[in-house]
Protein backbone atom coordinates (compact mmCIF):
# COMPACT_ATOMS: atom_id res chain seq x y z
CA UNK A 1 0.00 0.00 0.00
CA UNK A 2 2.77 2.49 0.91
CA UNK A 3 4.62 2.02 -2.42
CA UNK A 4 1.40 2.64 -4.31
CA UNK A 5 0.82 5.88 -2.42
CA UNK A 6 4.39 7.09 -2.85
CA UNK A 7 4.38 6.32 -6.58
CA UNK A 8 1.06 8.14 -6.98
CA UNK A 9 2.51 11.37 -5.64
CA UNK A 10 6.00 11.43 -7.09
CA UNK A 11 4.83 14.20 -9.40
CA UNK A 12 4.29 16.35 -6.33
CA UNK A 13 7.10 15.17 -4.10
CA UNK A 14 9.77 15.26 -6.88
CA UNK A 15 13.01 16.83 -5.66
CA UNK A 16 11.40 19.22 -3.19
CA UNK A 17 11.94 19.14 0.54
CA UNK A 18 8.92 19.62 2.73
CA UNK A 19 7.72 20.74 6.12
CA UNK A 20 5.28 18.17 7.53
CA UNK A 21 2.44 18.99 9.91
CA UNK A 22 2.50 16.08 12.35
CA UNK A 23 0.16 15.54 15.31
CA UNK A 24 1.26 12.09 16.45
CA UNK A 25 -1.93 10.45 15.17
CA UNK A 26 -1.85 7.48 12.75
CA UNK A 27 -2.49 9.61 9.65
CA UNK A 28 0.36 12.07 10.13
CA UNK A 29 2.75 9.44 11.49
CA UNK A 30 2.09 7.24 8.43
CA UNK A 31 2.75 10.24 6.18
CA UNK A 32 5.91 11.09 8.09
CA UNK A 33 7.27 7.57 7.70
CA UNK A 34 6.31 7.26 4.02
CA UNK A 35 7.91 10.54 3.01
CA UNK A 36 10.67 10.80 5.61
CA UNK A 37 13.37 11.11 2.94
CA UNK A 38 11.60 14.14 1.48
CA UNK A 39 10.65 15.80 4.78
CA UNK A 40 13.23 18.27 6.04
CA UNK A 41 11.23 19.71 8.93
CA UNK A 42 8.36 18.67 11.20
CA UNK A 43 6.02 21.16 12.87
CA UNK A 44 4.08 19.98 15.94
CA UNK A 45 1.51 21.90 18.00
CA UNK A 46 0.94 20.88 21.62
CA UNK A 47 -2.42 22.28 22.70
CA UNK A 48 -2.00 20.96 26.26
CA UNK A 49 -5.70 20.06 26.28
CA UNK A 50 -5.32 16.29 26.65
CA UNK A 51 -3.19 14.02 28.84
CA UNK A 52 -1.80 12.38 25.70
CA UNK A 53 -0.45 15.59 24.17
CA UNK A 54 2.99 15.35 25.80
CA UNK A 55 3.31 11.69 24.77
CA UNK A 56 2.40 12.66 21.21
CA UNK A 57 5.07 15.35 21.21
CA UNK A 58 7.57 12.80 22.51
CA UNK A 59 6.92 10.16 19.82
CA UNK A 60 7.08 12.74 17.04
CA UNK A 61 10.28 14.24 18.41
CA UNK A 62 11.89 10.80 18.80
CA UNK A 63 11.02 9.87 15.22
CA UNK A 64 12.61 13.10 13.99
CA UNK A 65 15.77 12.52 16.02
CA UNK A 66 16.08 8.97 14.67
CA UNK A 67 15.66 10.15 11.08
CA UNK A 68 17.64 13.40 11.20
CA UNK A 69 14.59 15.62 10.66
CA UNK A 70 14.41 19.10 12.17
CA UNK A 71 11.68 19.32 14.82
CA UNK A 72 9.74 22.47 15.75
CA UNK A 73 7.16 22.40 18.54
CA UNK A 74 4.76 25.11 19.65
CA UNK A 75 3.23 24.96 23.14
CA UNK A 76 -0.06 26.87 23.25
CA UNK A 77 -0.40 29.30 26.15
CA UNK A 78 -4.15 29.30 26.81
CA UNK A 79 -3.90 32.12 29.34
CA UNK A 80 -3.05 34.38 26.39
CA UNK A 81 -5.49 32.75 23.99
CA UNK A 82 -8.67 32.39 26.08
CA UNK A 83 -9.88 35.94 25.54
CA UNK A 84 -9.85 35.43 21.76
CA UNK A 85 -11.80 32.17 21.61
CA UNK A 86 -15.27 32.02 20.15
CA UNK A 87 -15.11 28.89 17.98
CA UNK A 88 -12.47 26.62 19.54
CA UNK A 89 -11.80 24.45 16.49
CA UNK A 90 -11.48 27.45 14.17
CA UNK A 91 -9.19 29.20 16.64
CA UNK A 92 -7.05 26.09 17.12
CA UNK A 93 -6.74 25.76 13.34
CA UNK A 94 -5.59 29.37 13.05
CA UNK A 95 -2.99 28.85 15.81
CA UNK A 96 -1.76 25.76 13.98
CA UNK A 97 -1.43 27.27 10.53
CA UNK A 98 0.05 30.53 11.76
CA UNK A 99 2.74 28.44 13.47
CA UNK A 100 3.36 26.53 10.24
CA UNK A 101 3.85 29.88 8.49
CA UNK A 102 6.41 30.89 11.15
CA UNK A 103 8.30 27.62 10.63
CA UNK A 104 8.22 28.21 6.86
CA UNK A 105 9.82 31.62 7.33
CA UNK A 106 12.47 30.27 9.72
CA UNK A 107 13.40 27.40 7.39
CA UNK A 108 12.96 29.30 4.11
CA UNK A 109 10.58 26.58 2.89
CA UNK A 110 6.92 27.22 2.12
CA UNK A 111 5.94 23.67 1.04
CA UNK A 112 3.80 21.91 3.65
CA UNK A 113 2.51 18.33 3.77
CA UNK A 114 -0.73 17.75 5.69
CA UNK A 115 -2.12 14.26 6.37
CA UNK A 116 -5.82 14.71 5.62
CA UNK A 117 -7.29 11.39 4.46
CA UNK A 118 -10.33 10.18 2.51
CA UNK A 119 -12.48 10.05 5.65
CA UNK A 120 -11.71 13.74 6.26
CA UNK A 121 -12.57 14.45 2.62
CA UNK A 122 -15.97 12.75 2.87
CA UNK A 123 -16.83 14.33 6.23
CA UNK A 124 -16.17 17.79 4.78
CA UNK A 125 -18.19 17.01 1.64
CA UNK A 126 -21.09 15.63 3.68
CA UNK A 127 -21.16 18.77 5.85
CA UNK A 128 -21.19 20.98 2.74
CA UNK A 129 -24.12 19.03 1.28
CA UNK A 130 -26.06 19.33 4.53
CA UNK A 131 -25.48 23.11 4.56
CA UNK A 132 -26.38 23.45 0.87
CA UNK A 133 -22.96 25.03 0.42
CA UNK A 134 -22.37 27.03 -2.76
CA UNK A 135 -18.72 26.04 -2.82
CA UNK A 136 -17.53 24.88 -6.26
CA UNK A 137 -15.82 21.90 -4.65
CA UNK A 138 -17.12 19.43 -2.10
CA UNK A 139 -14.54 17.88 0.21
CA UNK A 140 -10.97 19.06 0.72
CA UNK A 141 -8.73 20.27 -2.10
CA UNK A 142 -5.55 18.27 -2.58
CA UNK A 143 -3.64 21.53 -2.93
CA UNK A 144 -4.40 24.88 -1.32
CA UNK A 145 -2.75 27.99 0.09
CA UNK A 146 -2.65 29.67 3.48
CA UNK A 147 -1.00 33.06 3.30
CA UNK A 148 2.28 32.20 1.50
CA UNK A 149 2.19 28.53 2.49
CA UNK A 150 1.68 25.94 -0.28
CA UNK A 151 -0.24 23.01 1.19
CA UNK A 152 -0.17 19.49 -0.26
CA UNK A 153 -2.28 16.54 0.95
CA UNK A 154 -0.69 13.35 -0.43
CA UNK A 155 -2.95 10.96 1.51
CA UNK A 156 -6.27 12.61 0.70
CA UNK A 157 -7.68 9.59 -1.13
CA UNK A 158 -6.40 6.95 1.28
CA UNK A 159 -8.79 5.68 3.95
CA UNK A 160 -7.94 6.18 7.61
CA UNK A 161 -8.08 2.43 8.34
CA UNK A 162 -5.37 1.80 5.72
CA UNK A 163 -3.15 4.38 7.40
CA UNK A 164 -3.61 2.78 10.82
CA UNK A 165 -2.82 -0.63 9.30
CA UNK A 166 0.29 0.88 7.68
CA UNK A 167 1.54 2.15 11.05
CA UNK A 168 0.97 -1.23 12.68
CA UNK A 169 2.65 -3.25 9.92
CA UNK A 170 5.62 -0.85 9.79
CA UNK A 171 5.91 -0.56 13.59
CA UNK A 172 5.36 3.21 13.53
CA UNK A 173 4.31 4.57 16.92
CA UNK A 174 1.15 6.68 17.01
CA UNK A 175 -1.48 7.97 19.41
CA UNK A 176 -5.28 8.04 19.16
CA UNK A 177 -7.10 11.28 20.01
CA UNK A 178 -10.09 10.23 22.14
CA UNK A 179 -11.87 13.54 21.45
CA UNK A 180 -12.47 12.30 17.89
CA UNK A 181 -15.33 10.21 19.29
CA UNK A 182 -16.90 13.13 21.14
CA UNK A 183 -20.21 14.58 19.90
CA UNK A 184 -19.15 18.11 20.84
CA UNK A 185 -18.06 18.93 17.29
CA UNK A 186 -19.99 18.80 14.02
CA UNK A 187 -17.18 16.92 12.27
CA UNK A 188 -17.32 14.09 14.82
CA UNK A 189 -21.10 13.83 14.50
CA UNK A 190 -20.79 13.66 10.71
CA UNK A 191 -18.09 11.01 11.05
CA UNK A 192 -20.46 8.79 13.04
CA UNK A 193 -23.22 9.28 10.48
CA UNK A 194 -20.94 8.25 7.61
CA UNK A 195 -19.57 5.25 9.53
CA UNK A 196 -23.16 4.16 10.19
CA UNK A 197 -24.16 4.29 6.51
CA UNK A 198 -25.12 1.18 4.59
CA UNK A 199 -22.70 0.33 1.73
CA UNK A 200 -25.10 1.66 -0.91
CA UNK A 201 -25.59 4.92 1.04
CA UNK A 202 -21.84 5.34 1.38
CA UNK A 203 -21.26 4.76 -2.35
CA UNK A 204 -24.06 7.20 -3.19
CA UNK A 205 -22.33 9.88 -1.09
CA UNK A 206 -18.98 9.23 -2.76
CA UNK A 207 -20.54 9.37 -6.23
CA UNK A 208 -22.56 12.50 -5.43
CA UNK A 209 -19.45 14.39 -4.31
CA UNK A 210 -17.42 13.14 -7.28
CA UNK A 211 -20.10 14.14 -9.82
CA UNK A 212 -20.51 17.57 -8.23
CA UNK A 213 -16.77 18.24 -8.39
CA UNK A 214 -16.52 17.09 -12.01
CA UNK A 215 -19.43 19.35 -13.01
CA UNK A 216 -17.73 22.39 -11.45
CA UNK A 217 -14.17 21.59 -12.50
CA UNK A 218 -13.83 24.25 -15.23
CA UNK A 219 -15.46 27.02 -13.22
CA UNK A 220 -13.33 26.18 -10.18
CA UNK A 221 -10.19 26.42 -12.31
CA UNK A 222 -11.24 29.87 -13.55
CA UNK A 223 -12.18 31.11 -10.06
CA UNK A 224 -8.94 29.78 -8.56
CA UNK A 225 -6.85 31.59 -11.19
CA UNK A 226 -8.64 34.88 -10.53
CA UNK A 227 -8.34 34.43 -6.77
CA UNK A 228 -4.59 33.78 -6.77
CA UNK A 229 -3.99 36.77 -9.05
CA UNK A 230 -6.07 38.86 -6.66
CA UNK A 231 -4.01 37.50 -3.78
CA UNK A 232 -0.76 38.40 -5.59
CA UNK A 233 -2.12 41.94 -5.96
CA UNK A 234 -2.47 42.05 -2.15
CA UNK A 235 -6.26 42.02 -2.53
CA UNK A 236 -6.39 45.15 -4.65
CA UNK A 237 -9.98 46.47 -4.80
CA UNK A 238 -9.67 47.68 -8.39
CA UNK A 239 -8.50 44.22 -9.47
CA UNK A 240 -11.46 42.58 -7.70
CA UNK A 241 -13.97 44.85 -9.44
CA UNK A 242 -12.58 43.85 -12.85
CA UNK A 243 -13.36 40.18 -12.14
CA UNK A 244 -16.71 39.09 -13.70
CA UNK A 245 -19.25 39.72 -10.95
CA UNK A 246 -20.86 36.29 -11.37
CA UNK A 247 -17.61 34.90 -9.90
CA UNK A 248 -17.43 37.28 -6.92
CA UNK A 249 -19.27 34.98 -4.55
CA UNK A 250 -16.84 32.11 -5.17
CA UNK A 251 -13.80 34.41 -5.04
CA UNK A 252 -14.80 35.65 -1.58
CA UNK A 253 -15.55 32.05 -0.54
CA UNK A 254 -11.91 31.19 -1.34
CA UNK A 255 -10.76 34.28 0.55
CA UNK A 256 -12.52 33.03 3.68
CA UNK A 257 -11.54 29.37 3.44
CA UNK A 258 -7.89 29.96 2.48
CA UNK A 259 -7.38 32.38 5.35
CA UNK A 260 -9.40 30.38 7.90
CA UNK A 261 -11.71 33.32 8.54
CA UNK A 262 -14.37 31.55 10.58
CA UNK A 263 -17.58 29.84 9.52
CA UNK A 264 -18.67 30.49 5.97
CA UNK A 265 -22.22 31.61 5.18
CA UNK A 266 -23.94 33.29 2.24
CA UNK A 267 -24.74 36.29 4.44
CA UNK A 268 -21.07 36.74 5.35
CA UNK A 269 -19.92 36.41 1.74
CA UNK A 270 -22.56 38.81 0.42
CA UNK A 271 -21.73 41.24 3.24
CA UNK A 272 -18.06 41.27 2.24
CA UNK A 273 -18.95 41.73 -1.45
CA UNK A 274 -21.13 44.71 -0.53
CA UNK A 275 -18.35 46.09 1.68
CA UNK A 276 -15.82 45.83 -1.16
CA UNK A 277 -18.22 47.19 -3.77
CA UNK A 278 -18.88 50.32 -1.75
CA UNK A 279 -15.16 50.72 -0.98
CA UNK A 280 -16.23 51.46 2.57
CA UNK A 281 -14.06 53.48 4.92
CA UNK A 282 -15.40 51.49 7.88
CA UNK A 283 -14.46 48.00 9.09
CA UNK A 284 -16.38 44.79 8.47
CA UNK A 285 -16.43 42.20 11.25
CA UNK A 286 -15.60 38.78 9.81
CA UNK A 287 -15.11 36.88 13.09
CA UNK A 288 -14.97 37.76 16.76
CA UNK A 289 -11.22 38.14 16.30
CA UNK A 290 -10.88 39.60 12.80
CA UNK A 291 -12.16 42.74 11.08
CA UNK A 292 -11.46 43.58 7.47
CA UNK A 293 -10.86 47.09 6.21
CA UNK A 294 -9.76 48.85 3.03
CA UNK A 295 -6.43 50.66 3.19
CA UNK A 296 -4.71 52.21 0.16
CA UNK A 297 -7.34 50.55 -2.02
CA UNK A 298 -6.42 47.08 -0.73
CA UNK A 299 -8.36 44.69 1.48
CA UNK A 300 -6.67 44.31 4.87
CA UNK A 301 -7.36 41.81 7.67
Amino acid sequence: MDKKIINSFLFKISSKKYIAAVSGGPDSMAMLNMFKHKIKTVAFVNYKKRIESDYEEQIVKEFCEENNIDFFAYIVDWKKENEKINNFQAHARKIRYDFFCEVAIQTNNNNLLVAHNFNDFLETGYAQIERNSRSLYYGILQESMYKNLKIFRPLLFVEKKDLEDYCISNKVKYSIDYTNSSDDYERNRNRKIILGMKPEEYQFLVKRISNYNKANKDKLKKVTKYFYNWEISNYDISFFKKIPNDLWFNIVYLLLINNHLGKISSNKINGIIDFISKNSSKEYRVTSEVNISIKNNKLSF
